[in-house]
């Protein structure tokens, strides 16, 4: 299972990308796993099968293979939905039942999101679609981070008793009248893994793991003086390293630091604009990072795989996105 993303999600919304994996556009995949997400101290990392993005990726072509129209006609279909979902994300907050429709409707939209990121990759789809679905792409870059805005907001009005319990929130408890908050309290201090929209236990997980003949992808990577990664934007830079992975982490960095992250999202623009330059584990050429790299005209390295694994805050690095090589030069004292 390869790993994805890591980043800042409620649970409800991990629920919501479930599900729509299960019944894609009416298609229910035959890929297994299709995708596990592991949520530890309130950052999820997504682990998906590269069979499932192959399937998804083929389902589409097959499908403008058989209906050249079908690309133009589903895209309306998708402009109908964003054009809702912007009504939601315009509000304050929802009540439940706006919540609910909130969901049903934003688990519609999913494969728009998949085209968006998978299309422009794939060479069988001709150069207008790819290039249709990259400039989707860079339109509804932000629903991730949008609906987890007014999914945090909802639910601390619904739940006002809850405060940052509600990050674990689950459906079925969205569904009913009473939530025991010393279960979720339990359940935000473990380590959960979500299988195909299901949650299992440690055990359910390992044994699922040994049936089934599969692992999820390790990178356990040793000390190094210098890494590489894709070039975004070039330029050759030198500064400290800030490693910023949550919302709350923000407003730590300091003008002129190196921002570090799994991957970067809309809300770390305040940051970024304060960096010096952009590192991240993941993403590629069309990432958020990528493209704020390319605005702000800042030297980013993406893809890296390691680097907020090799890199602790402090740390002094020099960020050559002419050669996509970061180098330590200093490393920042070890507590």
């Amino acid at each position: 299972m390869q790993l994805i993303f890591t980043r800042e999600f409620p649970f409800l919304l991990c629920e919501i990308w479930g599900k729509s994996y299960n019944v894609f556009l009416g298609h229910r995949p035959k890929t297994y796993p299709r995708n596990i997400f592991v949520i530890k101290n309130a950052l999820i990392s997504d682990y998906r099968n590269p069979g499932l993005i192959k399937e998804l990726q083929n389902l589409f072509f097959l499908r403008i293979k058989n209906n050249r129209m079908y690309l133009s006609e589903i895209f309306a279909e998708w402009q109908n939905d964003y054009t809702q979902l912007n009504h939601y994300w315009s509000r304050d907050k929802l009540t439940r039942l706006e919540l609910k429709k909130f969901t049903l409707l934003l688990s519609a939209f999913w494969p728009a999101i998949f085209a968006s990121m998978y299309i422009p990759l794939d060479m069988r789809f001709s150069a207008a679609d790819r290039k249709r679905m990259l400039r989707l792409r860079g339109e509804i870059g932000e629903v991730a981070d949008k609906s987890t805005h007014i999914i945090v907001k909802s639910l601390k009005y619904i739940f006002p008793r809850l405060e940052g319990l509600v990050n674990f929130v689950s459906i079925a408890d969205l569904n009913r009248n009473k939530i025991n908050s010393e279960k979720l309290r339990r359940i935000s201090s473990r380590e959960l893994i979500m299988m195909d929209n299901k949650t299992v236990s440690m055990d359910g997980f390992n044994h699922l793991k040994k049936r089934y003949n599969f692992a999820l992808q390790k990178i356990n990577p040793k000390f190094k003086s210098s890494f590489t990664g894709q070039i975004a934007y070039k330029g050759l830079v030198t500064g400290r390293v800030r490693i910023i992975q949550k919302r709350a982490q923000i407003s730590s960095l300091t003008k002129g630091e190196v921002l570090v992250s799994s991957m970067t999202v809309p809300d770390f623009i305040p940051a970024m604009r304060r960096a010096s330059s952009f590192v991240t584990d993941e993403g590629g050429i069309t990432c958020h990072a990528a493209i704020v790299a390319r605005e702000m005209k800042k030297p980013c390295i993406i893809g890296t795989r390691v680097a907020t694994k090799v890199l602790k805050d402090g740390d002094m690095v020099e960020v050559d996105a002419n050669k996509g090589v970061v180098k330590v030069i200093k490393r920042a004292a070890r507590k």
